[in-house]
């Protein structure tokens, strides 16, 4: 498999057309499992991890889901596909830094991916679009099962399965949910809601961890894994807390309709325009005005011939695919980019019939 054409294409996960996807984008399980005997990652020598990857690796991709997956040692990837991998979520900061000893396996359908020494010496994640923790937790509890019938993990009848950080000892299990809040961003409350799920024991990052400073109106929310045999509790929990704050996402997107309509019309009106008629578009433009269009669709100042859901989807690839070009272009080629996306862009607005009205006509 080559990684630029993998990159490129649209993730199995992804949904395409279905309806109310453009807040809660995905959910993300993450499971982490390690083996007896081993130091973990952090405290590992280039020997160490040699050795926990012989033991994992032939595993792993016996597993019916990486047959044919990609794979690399993380020495052998050059900044540039790093980058790209770290764009598209299929890589963790903590990898990214990582080298000699460090595994990925990217199956073909990109439903889940295999890190070998990370923080731990086996993560994987899984990945639904929409809504889905009950669905991912019973995945990667099931996978789990499989994985330790094969391998000798570290676990404690106490403490459930052992992990780099003591707290997190448990059922190894995490979800996280992407959520696109271009309502409750416009309208000043995203510290508010930081706090309040920190309170609630849930954390917030943006989606965007490529320096470019912007966030899309994207974040990720993550749960704090819970101790051994919480994973229903903590599914539940994590599901009804997200579904809240989709609500109130909801809620603030009527009132800005109803109380600061000129405020919102004015957005959406700078918003078209620029990705219009721009002849040069940053990243961070890209990823605030095709957010901007989004909820334009949603809300229905923008119609598409396509269909409202179906044009949310394409904005929203779109929008991953011109990211993903820019995390593999060479340095050399940087300076394109800028024109490049913006010809992109107009291009996609002028095959894809929709209706704009300028407001002020």
């Amino acid at each position: 498999m080559n990684l630029a054409d993998t990159l490129m294409s649209r993730p199995a996960w992804a949904s395409t057309r279905r309806a109310g996807d453009d807040i809660v984008i995905a959910t993300i399980g993450r499971l982490v499992r390690n083996l007896r005997s081993y130091p973990f990652p952090g405290w590992s020598t280039a020997k160490d991890r040699a050795e926990t990857a012989a033991v994992l690796l032939p595993v792993v991709k016996a597993l019916p889901e990486c047959r044919g997956a990609w794979h690399a040692e993380l020495s052998e990837l050059s900044y540039e596909s790093r980058r790209a991998l770290l764009a598209n979520k299929l890589l963790t900061p903590c990898m990214a830094a990582r080298g000699e000893g460090c595994h990925l396996i990217l199956p073909k359908n990109r439903r889940s991916m295999f890190l070998l020494n990370e923080e731990e010496h086996l993560v994987v994640h899984s990945f639904r679009c929409g809504s889905a923790c009950a669905a991912v937790a019973e995945d990667l509890l099931a996978l789990g099962e499989r994985l330790s019938a094969q391998l000798s993990v570290a676990h404690d009848p106490a403490f459930g399965y052992l992990t780099s950080l003591p707290g997190e000892a448990g059922d190894g299990l995490q979800l996280y949910q992407v959520l696109h809040l271009p309502a409750l961003t416009m309208a000043g409350m995203m510290t508010q809601v930081t706090r309040a799920a920190e309170k609630l024991h849930i954390n917030i990052s943006p989606y965007y961890a490529d320096g470019q400073d912007d966030t899309g109106n994207t974040y990720v929310f993550f749960s704090i894994p819970g101790p051994q045999g919480s994973a229903g509790e903590l599914t539940d929990y994590f599901d009804s807390v997200m579904k809240r704050l989709c609500e109130r996402e909801l809620q603030v997107r009527r009132k800005l309709q109803d109380n600061s309509a000129d405020r919102l019309q004015d957005c959406i009106g700078r918003a078209y325009g620029l990705l219009r008629y721009a002849r040069r578009l940053s990243l961070k433009e890209l990823r605030d005005t095709c957010s901007v269009l989004r909820l334009a669709t949603v809300l229905g100042h923008l119609e598409w011939e396509s269909g409202a859901d179906a044009a949310v989807a394409e904005l929203r690839e779109l929008c991953r695919r011109l990211s993903v070009e820019t995390a593999l272009a060479t340095e050399a080629e940087e300076d394109a980019q800028p024109q490049q996306r913006a010809d992109a862009v107009r291009r996609f607005l002028s095959a894809t019939p929709h209706h704009f009205t300028p407001i002020y006509a």
